[in-house]
């Protein structure tokens, strides 16, 4: 079952060529180039602000994983075995990917603080400046991080697809505790009733073996053998009552320990599901102590 649908997170390279706007003077027999601070500024921005957006998705992505890998965590037994060793180092590529974007965004947001503090007061710039030169080494800087950023993006898409193939193929998956919850409660009215019926057999039965044996209608031979066949059937109804507190019990933990949750994580290695196998493998063994009952009592009322 697929829990998670794959995305792939891309941003449009077009976002990242850089353009300037040059206004050309000229002076009699000379000229001289000169660069509108503004227009230079607002070619930033745009880019900037297409990086942000690229950055929104990729972390609300990025935090959805970590939602999902720490609801997983919490609900692991052992955290040095599988699944959920798998699982976590491909959260650890995840987290790295994620971390190289951002110091690519960062590097970005410094150089344009960098270009600001270069250009401040100045509403031209002129092409043989030592200002111009350090924004043409801006401009180099900010080039490479955005190519850096295309990368990166496209290797978190990767990573966090990875991730999500890891906890699909990880047998791992979520239920509602409350549905689950139902069938227990469920079950364990069934269960009180099955009790009944056997503490009302097993009582029917000692009645008549001893009103037979007192009316001499068995001989001792028949009673002893019946009354062997009776001590079985305590034993059994000892066991099934045993059992019906422990799932009593098993279930009053469950209930306490999802108590708010919506969802749970249940699978190999999963609190959950030790829990869960747990009451599972004491209601087949009340399924089969109930059997094994039911064929004395054929059995008892063969001889």
């Amino acid at each position: 079952m697929k829990i998670l649908k794959k995305e792939t997170i891309r941003m449009n390279k077009k976002y990242f060529l850089f353009a300037t706007t040059l206004i050309l003077m000229v002076f009699l027999s000379s000229c001289s180039v000169y660069y509108n601070t503004n227009d230079l500024r607002n070619s930033m921005n745009s880019n900037i602000n297409n990086l942000n957006d690229y950055y929104n998705k990729i972390n609300r992505d990025y935090q959805d994983k970590n939602k999902l890998f720490t609801g997983i965590k919490k609900s692991t037994i052992d955290e040095k075995i599988n699944p959920f060793l798998t699982i976590s180092n491909h959260k650890l590529k995840l987290d790295k990917s994620f971390t190289s974007f951002q110091k690519n965004k960062d590097m970005i947001i410094s150089q344009k603080n960098s270009f600001e503090k270069l250009v401040k007061g100045k509403d031209k710039i002129t092409s043989n400046s030592i200002e111009w030169k350090s924004i043409k080494n801006i401009k180099s800087l900010m080039n490479g991080e955005f190519k850096k950023i295309n990368e990166n993006g496209e290797n978190y898409s990767q990573n966090s697809n990875n991730f999500v193939n890891s906890i699909n193929n990880s047998g791992l998956k979520q239920i509602e505790p409350n549905n689950f919850d139902e069938q227990i409660s469920e079950n364990l009215k069934n269960l009180n009733g099955s009790l009944f019926e056997v503490k009302r057999k097993l009582d029917k039965s000692k009645l008549e073996l001893d009103n037979a044996f007192e009316n001499n209608m068995i001989n001792d031979s028949i009673y002893q053998s019946k009354k062997s066949i009776i001590k079985q059937m305590e034993i059994k109804a000892k066991e099934i009552k045993g059992i019906s507190v422990e799932i009593n019990y098993l279930h009053k933990f469950f209930k306490q320990n999802t108590l708010g949750k919506k969802k749970i994580w249940i699978g190999q290695n999963t609190k959950s599901n030790d829990l869960i196998t747990r009451i599972q493998k004491s209601a087949n063994s009340i399924g089969s102590l109930t059997n094994e009952f039911n064929v004395l009592i054929n059995k008892l009322n063969i001889q």
